[in-house]
C-alpha cells in the first residue's frame, strides 16, 4: 500500500507535467529555466529522476535526499550575443533527520545594446545592458515513514531582474519527488518556478512555471540513459533525452537532444572527467546561425570517497558498542528453539543502525547473524556495506567475494567490487 501510494504521488506529478492546461500570459525571468551542470545540460537537460548531484537544487531538489557529502559546484555558461550566466551551488546532509539542504546562486549579464528612441530609430549614440540574479534554498529528505524508496524535495528563490534603469523583483518555489524503484531505475517529477509576478514599471509578468517528468536507466553501472517531458506555461509540450556512457573510469561521453533549442537542430555533445572528488564537465550545445553555447562546470564532494583504497577508517568498537549488541543478541529475547528469528531479529537492529550512521554497531550485529547463519546472503551484503561506508575497504571487497561464492551473479556485490577495486 505505502509504494502503490508512493507511485500515484509521482505519476500525479507526471501527469500534472504532460497535461497541464494553458492560460495566457507573459513570462518573465527565463534566465531561471536554463538549466545547470554540465553532467546535465550534455543529456539536453533530461535529468529530472536523477539522484546525488549538487546542481538537482535547479533540476529536482528530491535527488538530494540520499545525497551523504558535503558538495560544491560551479558553473560557466556563454549563450549567443554576449550572454553569459555563473551558476554556484553548495550543500550538505541533515544527519539528524536524514535530509539534505542545498544553497544556489546565479548571475546572469546581458551584451549591450543601443539605446533607441521615437524621434531616434537608430540609436542616440547611448547604450544599455542588463542583468538577472537568484539565490535558491532547497531541502530534501527520504519519507521512510510513507516509503523508503520516496524522495521529496523543496525549494524556495528569490529572484530579481535589471534591465536599464528599471528592475523587477519577486519570489518562487519548486516542488518536487523521486521514487527509486531498484538501483538502476527511476522515476522523477518537479514543478518549478510557482509564485509571483516580476513588475517593472505597470505590467507585471508571471514566472516561467514549468512542469517536468521523467526517468532515469542505469545499465551495468557504465550507462545511464534519461527521458524527461515537460511543459512551460503557454508553451507546447518538449521533451529531452540523454545518455551517457562510460566505459573507462574516469571519463564519461555523453550525448542528448531536446525540442526547447529552435535555433540549433536540439543536439548536445559532452565530456566529462572525474577524478578522486572532482568533477569537472564541459557541453557544446549548437545555436544555427548564430554563435555555439558552451557550458563548463567544476564540482568537488567533501570528504574521503569509498573506492580510495589507500586511506582507512578502521572501526572504533568501544565497551558500549559491544554491551548494545550482546543485549540485542540476548537469548531472552527470542524463542532458543527458532534461530531463524534471532537472525532476522539481527539483521533488523543492524539496518536501523545503519540509518542512524552507527555502523561499527551494526557490524557486530551482522557479524553475529552470520555466525548463527554463514550463508545469510543479506546479512554479509550489510556487512559489507557497513564496512565501506567506515573505510575498511579491504574488509568490504572480502565480504562481498563471499557473497558470490554463495550467488555469483548478486548484481549488488558485483556493482560494489567494480567501485571498490578500482
Amino acid at each position: 500500500m505505502r509504494k502503490l501510494f508512493s507511485v500515484v504521488i509521482i505519476l500525479i506529478l507526471i501527469n500534472s507535467a504532460v497535461f497541464a492546461k494553458e492560460n495566457i500570459g507573459t513570462k518573465g525571468a527565463q534566465f531561471i529555466t536554463l538549466g545547470a551542470g554540465g553532467r546535465a545540460l550534455g543529456m539536453a537537460g533530461a535529468y529530472v529522476a536523477v539522484e546525488n548531484d549538487i546542481y538537482l537544487v535547479h533540476w529536482n531538489p528530491a535527488g538530494l535526499a540520499t545525497f551523504d557529502r558535503v558538495a560544491a559546484g560551479f558553473m560557466e555558461h556563454t549563450l549567443p550575443a554576449d550572454i553569459s550566466r555563473e551558476f554556484l551551488a553548495i550543500g550538505g546532509p541533515l544527519k539528524k533527520n536524514h535530509s539534505y539542504i542545498a544553497m544556489a546562486l546565479q548571475f546572469g549579464r546581458y551584451g549591450k545594446e543601443a539605446r533607441t528612441t521615437y524621434l531616434a530609430p537608430y540609436g542616440t549614440g547611448e547604450s544599455f545592458d542588463g542583468s538577472d540574479f537568484a539565490v535558491s534554498l532547497s531541502i530534501a529528505s527520504k519519507t521512510d515513514f510513507i516509503d523508503r524508496n520516496l524522495r521529496l524535495g523543496a525549494t524556495i528563490k528569490y529572484i530579481n531582474q535589471e534591465i536599464y534603469d528599471y528592475s523587477g523583483k519577486t519570489f518562487g518555489c519548486d516542488i518536487g519527488g523521486l521514487y527509486k524503484f531498484t538501483d538502476n531505475f527511476s522515476l522523477g517529477a518537479n514543478i518549478s518556478n510557482i509564485g509571483g509576478r516580476l513588475k517593472f514599471i505597470e505590467k507585471a509578468d508571471e514566472l516561467p512555471l514549468q512542469l517536468r517528468g521523467g526517468a532515469s536507466f542505469n545499465i551495468m553501472n557504465k550507462i545511464n540513459a534519461n527521458c524527461d517531458m515537460f511543459y512551460t506555461k503557454n508553451e507546447k509540450v518538449d521533451f529531452a533525452i540523454g545518455m551517457e556512457l562510460k566505459l573507462i573510469d574516469y571519463f564519461a561521453f555523453r550525448t542528448g537532444f531536446n525540442t526547447v533549442n529552435d535555433a540549433g537542430n536540439g543536439y548536445v555533445f559532452g565530456l566529462g572527467i572525474n577524478y578522486n572528488n572532482w568533477n569537472m564537465d564541459y557541453v557544446y550545445e549548437p545555436y544555427g546561425k548564430f554563435d555555439a553555447s558552451h557550458k563548463i562546470s567544476v564540482d568537488y564532494v567533501f570528504g574521503d570517497i569509498i573506492d580510495t583504497k589507500q586511506r582507512y577508517i578502521k572501526p572504533v568498537v568501544t565497551s558500549d558498542i559491544v554491551n548494545k549488541a550482546r543485549v540485542a543478541a540476548q537469548p531472552s529475547r527470542f524463542s532458543e528453539d527458532n534461530k531463524l528469528e534471532k537472525i532476522n531479529q539481527l539483521i533488523l537492529t543492524g539496518y536501523n543502525a545503519v540509518k542512524n550512521g552507527e555502523y561499527p554497531y551494526a557490524i557486530i550485529l551482522f557479524d553475529q547473524a552470520i555466525r548463527l547463519d554463514e550463508n545469510n546472503i543479506t546479512a554479509r551484503l550489510w556487512l559489507a556495506y557497513s564496512l565501506a561506508k567506515l573505510g575498511d575497504v579491504q574488509r568490504a571487497i572480502k565480504e562481498y567475494e563471499n557473497v558470490l561464492k554463495l550467488d555469483k551473479f548478486n548484481a549488488n556485490a558485483l556493482q560494489a567490487l567494480k567501485i571498490l577495486k578500482r
